[in-house]
């Protein structure tokens, strides 16, 4: 235990000292002091510093902003109830695999139950090392021709905003170049179709009479889609609802955790009445209902 905690310990001590900070009212107070220093005019002061509100109002508010995002938010909601499902699916799988898919069906040890975890590791690995491939994408905008219209589109209607804006005398007026929250969907695209295929194949080949490597394989393509579609929503979320991003983030960790906690109670009773072939199938439906969501 004690291991754990300086680990932790380092993990934190590497993000605060190696990942640059990118939040813009924590960089405008900096920017506010730093001014104050080198020119000695003490009227430098950002809206961090100007605001009136005490820390109960800060926290009374950060308490129930995510559920208020989640009320209010159709799109949050539903990405929210898709990320818990998946992860829902995850954690149900510990439960699953070892005492009944892979444990009892099959007569795996404790040793070797662990070791069916292993294709959706390799999973997992896959759609890590290709974030490149999607971040080259995004960034060069080699994406579907709809995406491209649709981009135009809202290109056009930056532009006539801007335009209004000027001829009321907002002088400031800019156009924003970044693209829009939708396109972080993209990779979720992805994520969304292989999910519910890593779940039918796994589902439809776990009799005994196939070979057990074959399930196994069945969970890789479930493991890359968990990630991509978990890098979706999160880039999404933070993408879309700035400055409140940290309160979106929170509501889909709520979401997830309730989900991951309640799955695994559920297994053991799914399985024994609906077999591994029936459950597993319910859902890899489940899943597939939320194909369309991104």
């Amino acid at each position: 235990h004690l291991f754990d905690f300086w680990a932790l310990k380092a993990n934190d001590m590497s993000y605060t000292q190696l990942v640059p900070e990118t939040y813009t009212p924590t960089l405008e107070t900096r920017k506010a002091r730093r001014l104050r220093k080198e020119t000695g005019d003490m009227r430098y002061h950002s809206a961090l510093e100007r605001s009136t509100k005490g820390l109960l109002n800060t926290i009374v508010v950060s308490c129930y902003k995510p559920f208020q995002i989640i009320y209010y938010e159709p799109m949050a909601l539903a990405l929210d109830i898709w990320s818990a499902l998946l992860l829902g699916v995850l954690y149900l799988t510990f439960q699953a695999f070892p005492t009944r898919v892979f444990g009892k069906d099959r007569g795996f040890n404790t040793q070797m139950s662990g070791l069916s975890f292993v294709g959706i590791g390799i999973g997992m690995f896959i759609a890590i090392v290709s974030q490149p491939y999607w971040i080259k994408l995004y960034r060069e905008e080699r994406v579907p021709p709809w995406e491209k219209e649709m981009r135009k589109e809202r290109e056009l209607e930056r532009e006539r905003w801007a335009k209004a804006d000027a001829e009321k005398g907002d002088a400031i007026a800019l156009v924003r170049k970044d693209p829009e929250p939708e396109s972080r969907l993209l990779i979720g695209m992805a994520g969304a179709i292989l999910v519910p295929i890593g779940l039918f194949w796994f589902a439809f080949t776990t009799p005994l009479h196939i070979h057990w490597i074959v399930p196994m394989i069945a969970t890789i393509p479930f493991g890359i889609g968990v990630i991509y579609s978990f890098v979706a929503v999160w880039t999404f979320l933070v993408h879309a609802y700035r400055p409140h991003a940290a309160s979106a983030m929170a509501g889909n960790s709520f979401m997830r955790s309730a989900f991951a906690a309640a799955f695994p109670l559920i297994a053991i009773p799914m399985y024994a009445r609906l077999g591994v072939v029936g459950a597993t199938a319910l859902l890899a439906g489940l899943s597939l209902v939320m194909t369309p969501l991104p």
